[in-house]
């Protein structure tokens, strides 16, 4: 399968790992798979585009915890170094969603023997009293959380940290560029474990964490859009050198191929042979089994093809429709033609029924075999020529047999 956007696609991913980030491509995209992939790519290049500039501005952050790339590695450094500026056995962050209507706990380390307030809860920012730290901007001591859970009763998070054993806590708001991103909490088994001078310590950093944190949830964002990046990448690799159908190599590659071995059998003054495998009436088979059941023929075709072809250097491709081609780099005529009866005969083996063959009940095939030794004023595309010679040979001599054609080439 040849396919000039899939070309293009790759020109915008080499952009993209050099930090260039197309907006659009040269045309207009189809509304296809290869379209919608595309598309993909376009959206994955803004996304980075947009997350590359937000790094540039969160670089200028250093600090000592800056040492992590990303938010757990950040926060473990944290929760390891602020031991001895502010008192916590717990310190949980939670960050904002969706607009900054809800609350998700994004991280938590606590030296309890139950966690119970997990990774995950949620909770509607809407009237609570964490709307109302972030309107005032400074953080909240509670120093008895029992008491104010006996005030509050239907505070969920409360109720489950006092599980935990929490009995005090300090809120810390989290705001990065007027804008904020979530919360801080460090929490103490102890009743008034925080002061005012806590709040005093957290504010004289809090701008600088929040970055930091910041930071890491971007690294996460590119580390993501990264694999997805590399998923694109491997697809389209995937597109432009596989038949989607049958697995096998497409024709792009084969032409490919061809090429290169024919000119390294020069070098080497080796011979090459190429297989050219045709399915018998197959346009009868589609015909009256459908199209689904010709698509399951050609699958089944292609296996066994490559169970019998396992050379590293041997190439299967789909070549066209009902059409497959196999490339044998140094092998002779008698080697080729036996590689070429063992697929026959495995191809016939596989009994899949074709009461619309005129000549078995069952799916065979034809094959030409050719065999050449390349010389430097000869084309590779006259071994194709020979090997669809013997092909033709095979299939108006009766199908369901392979044809063998050696080509001794001479110097003009």
């Amino acid at each position: 399968m040849s396919d000039s956007r899939i070309q293009e696609y790759q020109t915008v991913i080499q952009k993209m790992t050099e930090g260039y980030f197309p907006r659009k491509f040269s045309s207009e995209m189809d509304v296809d798979d290869i379209g919608r992939l595309g598309t993909a790519l376009l959206e994955l290049s803004r996304n980075l585009e947009n997350k590359f500039d937000e790094m540039q501005k969160l670089s200028e952050v250093t600090t000592h915890i800056n040492a992590g790339y990303f938010l757990d590695e950040i926060l473990d450094q944290l929760y390891d170094s602020f031991r001895n500026i502010i008192p916590y056995e717990r310190i949980g962050l939670a960050m904002l969603e969706k607009g900054g209507s809800t609350l998700r706990a994004r991280w938590e380390r606590s030296e309890a023997k139950q966690v119970c307030l997990r990774v995950g809860f949620k909770a509607q920012m809407a009237g609570s009293s964490l709307q109302k730290i972030l309107e005032s901007g400074n953080p909240r001591i509670i120093n008895n959380l029992k008491k104010y859970l006996l005030e509050h009763p239907g505070s969920t998070s409360t109720k489950l940290i006092v599980k935990e054993g929490i009995r005090s806590s300090l809120t810390c708001p989290l705001i990065v560029q007027d804008q904020p991103i979530g919360f801080i909490f460090f929490s103490s088994f102890l009743t008034n474990a925080y002061k005012e001078s806590h709040i005093s310590i957290f504010k004289q950093i809090s701008n600088q964490l929040a970055s930091i944190i910041e930071k890491g949830k971007v690294y996460e964002e590119l580390y993501q859009l990264n694999i997805k990046l590399q998923r694109a990448n491997a697809r389209l690799e995937n597109l432009a050198t596989y038949d989607d159908l049958t697995g096998v190599c497409n024709r792009r590659i084969f032409n490919e191929m061809l090429y290169k071995e024919w000119f390294r059998a020069i070098r080497h003054e080796t011979a090459i042979s190429l297989i050219m495998i045709d399915v018998d009436y197959f346009k009868n088979y589609n015909d009256s089994y459908g199209h689904v059941a010709g698509d399951i023929c050609l699958k089944k075709i292609a296996e066994t093809i490559a169970s019998i072809i396992k050379r590293p250097g041997d190439l299967i491709a789909r070549y066209g429709g009902e059409e497959f081609a196999v490339l044998l780099p140094e092998t002779g005529i008698n080697a080729a033609q036996e590689i070429a009866e063992r697929i026959r005969n495995g191809i016939q083996d596989l009994s899949i029924e074709h009461r619309e063959s005129l000549d078995a009940d069952v799916v065979t095939i034809s094959a030409g075999v050719a065999t050449m030794k390349p010389q430097n004023d000869h084309d590779p595309l006259q071994l194709i020529s020979e090997a669809d010679a013997a092909l033709y040979k095979a299939k108006y001599g009766g199908r369901n047999q392979v044809v063998t054609q050696v080509v001794e080439l001479t110097h003009h």
